[in-house]
């Protein structure tokens, strides 16, 4: 499928990102000792296998996410695969933030209120190899591209759904939860762990929460890997460059020193 691409911009996020931004990050991101030639021809090794799914895969998909799930995709609408089958999906990013409601007697009551701090890629690949697992992941509220002006460009077709309960779904609870600032603010919810760290990278803040299990197991993949930024590092000098550059932007509580970068000890 062949679309085209606008640079990004701060209203519509990455809604104009080529489909191989990701891909290109990712390798750039785990070969950071390879020169440009040798990053250059593991990408258009990566590249000629996603192609290859593009072509004879995505739109039989397309048309079966419509056919049997009553997702309609519009035409250009590509996902951002970093591998055959596999997508960086979008998730809004959620967070309850006290404000006040005003009752039917007048008085004013501090209420904890979900609010939208965006939209952010999930952290890493995640299955888009058939329609039914793309219909799943769909239905969970992710996207393939962030919204414009809040429209979905993903559509679910309401004249086929099938029937649904009356009552609406409750929200489900942020899977991660900062109670660094519960006095003043009450719970802070993210969706993502990647918006969790980011949270506390902005407001110079500790970790506190426990790591999830996928990143523990990634963490094994590679000699280093910083935890405050959720980076793989391949070597010493990669990982001591990365804690320079971040030690120099900011005051960065917490951030660990190269040795605790370290996933094997000595």
């Amino acid at each position: 499928m062949v679309t085209t691409e606008r640079p990004a911009n701060k209203e519509e996020g990455g809604l104009w990102l080529p489909w191989d931004h990701f891909l290109i990050k990712m390798i750039a991101d785990s070969s950071d000792d390879a020169d440009p030639e040798q990053r250059a021809r593991l990408i258009d090794h990566a590249k000629r296998h996603i192609d290859s799914f593009r072509q004879n895969e995505w739109k039989p998909i397309v048309r079966e996410l419509h056919k049997s799930f009553n997702w309609a995709i519009p035409d250009g609408l590509e996902p951002h695969w970093t591998a055959p089958g596999k997508a960086i999906y979008w998730q809004e990013q959620i967070v309850r933030k006290p404000g006040l409601v005003t009752g039917d007697d007048g008085t004013k009551q501090r209420v904890m209120q979900e609010v939208s701090n965006g939209w952010e890629p999930v952290t890493s690949g995640l299955p888009a190899g058939n329609a039914s697992i793309i219909a799943h992941y769909l239905e969970k509220g992710l996207r393939f591209r962030p919204p414009v002006n809040g429209v979905p460009l993903e559509t679910r077709e309401a004249a086929e759904l099938p029937e649904v309960s009356p009552e609406p779904e409750p929200l489900k609870p942020a899977p991660y939860i900062c109670r660094n600032h519960f006095e003043e603010q009450g719970d802070i919810g993210f969706a993502t762990w990647k918006g969790y760290l980011r949270h506390c990278d902005n407001t110079n803040e500790e970790i506190t929460l426990e790591l999830p299990m996928e990143v523990r197991v990634r963490m094994q993949e590679f000699p280093y890997y910083c935890v405050r930024h959720d980076i793989p590092f391949k070597n010493w000098r990669s990982a001591t460059r990365h804690r320079i550059t971040e030690m120099g932007k900011r005051i960065s509580k917490g951030h660990p020193s190269v040795e605790d970068m370290k996933t094997t000890k000595d």
